[in-house]
């Protein structure tokens, strides 16, 4: 175990490999025992095993997802930005498949910061906008072609999205038409108009989505017509 927490952190923080075999013994312990007081793993006779509140924690955070540095996300970034300059393309099958499970969540956060910030942290179709005093912002980078179907992370298969309408956008439920960028609303609503929450949604069709800062980042025509065609729910 000790082994396995060596590689996979020295992996992320190369300077380790200087430290003395007594130094990473003792912060190999030190750790061990930290993650024992705060009750997240427990000692058996066969080593160590994560408690039900660890396996819980876990699955919230995710190992590959947690002490992200700032330069890989940047690297990331910087390729991101690279894309847009060329064709569109609207499916990535190469990347899902050499891509580690952390180096997919530095793409994300990637994808998000792009996106997010070409809408100015709104949400592109109804608005909204918040933020914490530390300006962690409320607003989700929804690809358009998802990621599920092998949609690519070239920021013009995003739109800046609130968590509701988010959900709305995966499920069908709205869309954005792509010849003149206006909300579209499933027809199956209408029937339920009297509900408060769906004459909510009702509002915001045909109203034209938030323009981005730099029109090269606009969502593409190709990634909307394939959600409109195999997404939406007409």
């Amino acid at each position: 175990l000790s082994a396995q927490w060596f590689e996979m952190a020295s992996e992320r923080f190369p300077a380790l490999r200087n430290w003395s075999e007594r130094t990473l013994n003792n912060q190999f312990r030190h750790r061990m025992n930290w993650l024992q007081a705060m009750g997240l793993i427990v000692s058996t006779k066969a080593g160590y095993t994560l408690s039900k509140s660890g396996w819980q924690f876990v699955q919230r955070h995710p190992p590959e997802a947690m002490a992200i540095q700032p330069h890989e996300v940047e690297e990331q970034e910087a390729q991101l930005h690279k894309a847009v300059l060329g064709h569109f393309q609207p499916f990535d099958l190469s990347m899902r498949k050499s891509y580690s499970l952390r180096q997919a969540f530095v793409r994300d956060r990637a994808f998000r910061k792009i996106v997010t910030f070409q809408y100015d942290y709104y949400c592109a179709i109804c608005g909204f906008r918040l933020a914490t005093p530390e300006k962690i912002y409320e607003a989700d980078a929804a690809h358009i072609i998802p990621k599920s179907k092998q949609g690519s992370d070239d920021p013009r298969n995003g739109i800046s999205l609130c968590r509701t309408c988010h959900w709305l956008f995966d499920k069908g439920i709205i869309s954005v038409d792509a010849k003149d960028l206006s909300v579209i609303a499933a027809s199956y609503l209408q029937k339920e108009a009297r509900d408060r929450s769906v004459r909510q949604v009702l509002e915001y069709r045909n109203k034209r989505i938030r323009p981005v800062k730099n029109h090269q980042y606009a969502p593409s025509t190709e990634a909307l017509e394939w959600h409109n065609q195999e997404i939406f729910l007409g």
